[in-house]
């Protein structure tokens, strides 16, 4: 890392296929290409991701999940888990309302939904999300087609520095129904001073492994108003160090 601050005059990096990880793999490509192409180091790091989502406290105890439920039109899809990993926080979510299941959908690469613990009727789907959301409702969409309740991002975005973070949100964005469906992003939202040493830490190791950050409120706030999008709420707990922002389309 110090031959590559230095290389880069120590500024921070942001280009997701020229960061201090392909520096030191010598690699091209972003960190999800080379594990695609280096199956036995792709398979620890998804066995690593599955530990982490599993022991995190249920996103469930942050954020009232029983209105998706509740007000989800008939027979529609409720939520969306878009780069899941293997389904922790969805089978969280079915857990707690059984007769949902076949309108749950967990999305990633075909390579990690192929290993989804979520049983049927809940459906797994290969979906880039640099590509359109294809679980649509918006305006381009006929009357009779309904998006999903909400759309589920937890530890994606993070991921991304803000030009891609930004793609990402685009492609959502135009499948969504204005005044119904929601997106909820499940990250760290950082203080503007003090931040806890967890969310210090994560953000130290995104800008090792995939030049990008943890987001302060602010940041958040114009990284999604960029987007498209307006906060309703972030929905925090005293035991998690991880929030939940509540957003919808901007008008």
């Amino acid at each position: 890392m110090p031959e590559y601050l230095a290389k880069t005059g120590y500024a921070n990096p942001s280009a997701p296929d020229d960061g201090i990880f392909q520096f030191t793999k010598r690699s091209k490509g972003n960190l999800f290409d080379y594990y695609n192409s280096h199956s036995q180091e792709g398979a620890s790091f998804n066995q690593v991701m599955g530990g982490v989502m599993a022991h995190q406290a249920s996103w469930l105890s942050i954020y009232p999940h029983e209105i998706l439920v509740e007000t989800a039109v008939a027979g529609s899809p409720i939520l969306v888990d878009m780069g899941g990993n293997i389904g922790h926080d969805l089978e969280r979510f079915r857990a707690a309302h059984p007769e949902t299941a076949d309108r749950l959908i967990l999305q990633d690469r075909a390579d990690v939904v192929a290993l989804a613990k979520c049983p049927d009727p809940v459906q797994r789907m290969t979906h880039d999300f640099f590509t359109p959301q294809p679980v649509h409702g918006g305006s381009q969409c006929r009357e009779t087609e309904i998006g999903a309740r909400a759309y589920y991002m937890h530890g994606v975005l993070h991921d991304w520095s803000d030009e891609p973070a930004i793609q990402i949100l685009e492609m959502l964005r135009p499948a969504m129904v204005p005044g119904y469906s929601k997106l909820l992003v499940h990250d760290h939202v950082l203080p503007e001073s003090r931040p806890h040493p967890q969310a210090t830490a994560y953000d130290l190791t995104m800008m090792v492994k995939v030049s990008a950050l943890e987001r302060s409120e602010s940041m958040w706030r114009e990284l999604l108003l960029k987007a498209g999008f307006a906060i309703i709420k972030i929905w925090t707990s005293s035991l998690m160090t991880q929030s939940i922002i509540e957003a919808e389309p901007a008008e």
